[in-house]
């Protein structure tokens, strides 16, 4: 049962969203050529984040780190749907800068916690 609900909790930390349609998002934001770079510098952070994940998962133990972790997880997505809440005529760099920061964030915690265990 702790393995199904742990399979079940990765599902449903929305991880599918930066993974599948990161560039179509950073698209949407403004950073047309830039969209597939942002995601692929994304994986590859997000790929060290894992590796790292490795060093230290016996010492902390599991539960903490997936807590912390999909504390953290929540706390960009909710940055980034707050965001989302703002007009689109009142965006500036700024906001869509910290909209792909957020979703950038909540991908690293995510593999610092949810996807390596």
């Amino acid at each position: 049962m702790i393995a199904v609900v742990a399979m079940f909790g990765q599902q449903i930390t929305g991880q599918a969203f930066p993974s599948q349609y990161g560039v179509i998002f950073y698209q949407s934001q403004g950073f047309g050529q830039k969209a597939f770079l942002y995601n692929v510098i994304g994986n590859i952070v997000s790929l060290v984040a894992c590796f790292l994940t490795w060093g230290y998962v016996d010492q902390v133990g599991r539960r903490p780190l997936l807590m912390l972790g999909g504390f953290f997880m929540g706390v960009w997505f909710f940055v980034l749907g707050g965001l989302g809440t703002i007009k689109t005529e009142d965006f500036t760099t700024a906001t869509s800068n910290l909209l792909v920061a957020s979703l950038q964030l909540f991908s690293v915690f995510y593999n610092l916690s949810w996807a390596p265990m």
